[in-house]
């Protein structure tokens, strides 16, 4: 490994790594599978018995906890391995998602007419406690299950006043699509002859309603992974 100094600034050390030395490093971390759970937070100990319960491996396996909610699993056996990746390569398209509506009168907390509600957006499952009892009256909280094929409600109209739906958990809504489980520069609808960045360094794909400024200069890149950002779920 090779110290050097920024402009030589003491304060500034510089460390590059041969190729060769990085290339080792990285061998032990090439068969290891990266997973998150999406829409909660759960602790170490919890998410290694979900983990061990649906894979349910010959052999053990290492979890390491890599922040964000990220996790990195290591396997005693490659078979256990790829048993876990198929699993985890199914193609999901329902979930669950809490949604807000706020600015609701009190008038209308009534479980059987927000649950009609929210059947507009999808299968109703629930009213949250806290809006049955009407203890918090900032917003009414229904817990939905969403195609995340189809484009999901950003609103609805209620005896002639129109309302905003707020979706909690990851925040993921494509504004290119309007679909739920992943940002519009990952949209699977744009084709990825179509990304350009902006001359701010900005990620961007043309069409569906997304355009460019004419001003920026662009030119096209290669797509970025797709961000999850997780927000509070409780308000």
């Amino acid at each position: 490994m090779k110290l050097d100094y920024e402009g030589g600034n003491r304060l500034l050390p510089k460390f590059t790594i041969d190729a060769k030395v990085f290339e080792q490093l990285c061998i032990p971390w090439k068969k290891c599978l990266v997973v998150k759970l999406l829409g909660k937070s759960i602790g170490y100990l919890i998410m290694k018995e979900k983990l061990q319960s649906t894979w349910k491996p010959d052999e053990g396996f290492d979890l390491i906890d890599v922040s964000y909610g990220y996790f990195m699993v290591n396997f005693d056996l490659d078979a256990d391995r790829e048993k876990a990746f198929e699993a985890s390569t199914t193609t999901m398209d329902k979930t669950l998602v809490w949604v807000r509506f706020r600015g609701l009168g009190m008038v209308y907390y009534d479980g059987s007419m927000l649950l009609t509600i929210a059947s507009a957006i999808g299968a109703p499952i629930k009213v949250d406690q806290n809006t049955l009892n009407m203890n918090r009256g900032r917003f009414a909280r229904v817990c939905v299950q969403i195609n995340l094929n189809v484009p999901i409600e950003g609103k609805f109209n209620l005896n002639g006043s129109w309302y905003k739906v707020e979706y909690e958990g990851p925040h993921v809504l494509c504004v290119a699509c309007r679909c739920y489980g992943h940002v519009a520069r990952a949209c699977p609808t744009i084709p990825l002859s179509q990304w350009v960045v902006d001359n701010q360094g900005t990620q961007i794909k043309q069409g569906a309603g997304v355009t460019p400024n004419p001003n920026h200069n662009t030119e096209k890149v290669s797509p970025p992974a797709t961000e999850f950002h997780e927000v509070a779920t409780h308000g």
